[in-house]
């Protein structure tokens, strides 16, 4: 709905979660034509993605802990995980790798493999120790790194926004989101006509019930 304003901004979240790999995989094409070919910034955070979908993607970041361990373009990331000791898996998908190396449960997983955990279960603070130190391995790499981002930097073609901060300045005129949203509604009610018929059905049985429950009812209130 917000896309109809013409947004020059768009911030999303999950957008693919619980759609079928095709689905999210045009949903997230769709996304990436709006940033190459009409020059939008698309911010989205990202459930489970396929390798199809990592392609779509120009600069990738990874949080761990509230850390930052990479933000820079996603085709780098790969290669820079394989020179700190972290190499990916042939044929493997690198969002899939990314989420296992960066989670506490693969350290409990390597632990369970090597058979480190006795008959009182798992040492809690041994692993938290084990995934914090992880973590600084990660941010003290990525600190040193050609690869890191200066988040003060500004780049030159950024032009700053000017006008009042409560300012809302809308793209396209009114008569053309009627139109776009009164065309669309068309569109769900031709290919999806039982839709039609249960929301009718559902008025007309509603309000016979109504009709029986207060026909002849009268204005007056019973004496008390």
């Amino acid at each position: 709905m917000e896309l109809i304003t013409d947004p020059n901004l768009i911030f999303l979240d999950e957008p693919t979660t619980g759609l079928d790999s095709f689905t999210a995989t045009s949903v997230m094409e769709t996304l990436g034509d709006l940033a190459r070919k009409e020059n939008r910034t698309v911010i989205s955070t990202i459930h489970q993605p396929n390798s199809e979908i990592f392609d779509f993607f120009d600069r990738l970041v990874l949080l761990a802990r509230g850390k930052i361990i990479y933000f820079n373009e996603a085709k780098y990331s790969v290669d820079y995980f394989d020179s700190i000791g972290f190499k990916c898996p042939e044929l493997s998908n690198p969002c899939d790798f990314f989420m296992t190396m960066m989670s506490k449960e693969s350290i409990e997983l390597d632990y369970e493999e090597e058979g480190q955990i006795g008959s009182a279960g798992l040492d809690d603070a041994k692993i938290d120790a084990q995934y914090e130190k992880l973590i600084q391995h990660f941010d003290a790499n990525y600190e040193k790194s050609e690869l890191r981002m200066k988040p003060l930097e500004i780049h030159p073609e950024v032009q700053p926004l000017t006008g009042a901060d409560d300012e809302v300045v809308v793209v396209t005129s009114w008569g053309y989101q009627w139109k776009l949203l009164a065309t669309r509604n068309f569109l769900n009610v031709v290919r999806l006509p039982q839709t039609s018929y249960v929301k009718l059905t559902t008025t007309i049985v509603t309000a016979s019930f109504v009709a029986f429950f207060f026909f002849r009812a009268g204005k007056e209130l019973p004496p008390d």
